[in-house]
């Protein structure tokens, strides 16, 4: 029979260490985040930020009040937006040079620097200082003969953007451009009146040929500037307010019966993509006093909105030689939530257990008149009857 061999049990030793060898160091645990910023930078044409930090593009810094009350609560309760382009639009008369006014007034207040490019040169100073502009502070944009043109106000308009957002970026600024519709390209200006060749002597083509003036020239014009001027007022300080005519387009061949007259804007694509806020401005009717016509009724929709909830619409009064009147809107709006009583020609208020009376909005301005400080009480009031209709809390009144 074999004998068992007895085997002894094996000890572990540790690995000898080399003289002179180096000791491995403890491995650093890299966060992935960060080194994704770091890699993203590398070449310095790009960087990492949060949505929410104040350094992304899409951050708002500043917002202008359009002095009316009704219209900044359509717009998410604020105003225009800096950092972003907004275009107003509507028909000729209907109050858009009047509300960038009082844009530019507010942008004032604030102390800030309101810049105009008035392409029509239809400003009245008596009625701008009226709506509030301080017209020895209010910086205007003048071209030469023969060269305003929608090429040069907007590149005009890009370096005062740039200028403002680079050497001076905290202070707030509008800059307003009146109107769109109403300014020519360099092509149409060269063409002379009532002849087609876009370079002619005596009637003549240069050419001798007919060389019509390409259409779409403005939307080719604004494709390029919306671009550049975009990325130029992004995060700063800085907003654009395009004021824009309607044009009716015929509908022409197979949609004509269908679809008749189409109300579209100048510039083409270009500036509808670009706009952040587009508003649509329109007449409701006229406000009167008795047979007496004060103002009208402006209808107000917004068309687009990045920045809230779209397609609301909502209404204030113009009134003539004073431009925007808050009373109406404060008359109308607590009439309608039955905080004014009506009875007969007189309309009545408890404010703080004393009953005003009056009649209709013209004698409840009047009275504020009188007493300038009821005002507040009522836009107090006023903003009450708001936070109980509008339940989203991310919309400030």
């Amino acid at each position: 029979m074999a004998k068992a061999i007895s085997r002894k049990p094996v000890l572990s030793r540790k690995p000898t260490r080399t003289p002179g060898a180096k000791k491995e160091a403890p491995r650093v645990r890299v966060d992935p985040l960060r080194e994704y910023q770091e890699a993203i930078k590398e070449d310095g044409n790009a960087r990492i930020v949060t949505l929410g930090g104040e350094d992304c593009s899409s951050s708002i810094k500043h917002w202008f009040s359009t002095g009316s009350l009704a219209l900044d609560r359509l717009l998410n309760g604020r105003g225009f937006p800096a950092g972003r382009l907004s275009e107003v639009f509507g028909p000729s008369h209907i109050g858009k040079s009047t509300l960038l006014d009082h844009v530019m007034a507010e942008c004032q207040r604030a102390g800030g620097i309101a810049v105009l490019a008035d392409t029509e040169s239809a400003r009245d100073v008596t009625y701008t200082k009226r709506l509030g502009v301080d017209s020895e502070r209010l910086q205007i944009l003048e071209f030469d003969w023969g060269k305003l043109t929608i090429e040069n106000v907007l590149d005009k308009i890009a370096f005062t953007a740039d200028f403002w957002a680079t050497k001076h970026p905290d202070v707030p600024v509008v800059i307003g451009f009146d109107a769109l519709g109403g300014t020519a390209t360099s092509e149409e200006l060269a063409k002379k009146l009532g002849a087609d060749g876009a370079k002619v002597s005596d009637g003549v083509s240069t050419s001798g040929k007919q060389e019509h003036v390409k259409p779409g020239g403005a939307a080719k014009v604004m494709r390029q500037a919306c671009r550049q001027l975009i990325s130029k007022i992004a995060n700063t300080k800085v907003a654009v307010i395009v004021c824009n005519h309607e044009y009716e387009k015929i509908q022409m061949g197979f949609s004509a019966g269908r679809m008749g007259k189409k109300r579209e804007t100048y510039g083409g694509d270009a500036i509808r993509l670009a706009a952040s806020y587009r508003i649509e401005l329109f007449n409701l009717g006229q406000i009167k006093r008795g047979d007496e016509v004060l103002g009208n009724q402006v209808g107000a929709r917004l068309v687009k909105n990045r920045l809230g909830k779209p397609w609301g619409t909502t209404e204030f009064a113009m009134i003539s030689g004073l431009g925007i009147d808050n009373t109406w809107d404060v008359f109308e709006h607590l009439r309608g939530a039955d905080v004014i009583k009506i009875s007969g020609a007189w309309a009545s208020i408890n404010l703080d257990g004393e009953v005003l009376k009056f009649q209709d909005w013209s004698g409840l301005q009047s009275k504020i008149q009188e007493n300038p400080s009821l005002f507040s009480k009522l836009v107090s009031v006023y903003q009450q009857v708001l936070r109980t209709e509008v339940p989203d809390a991310s919309i400030q009144l």
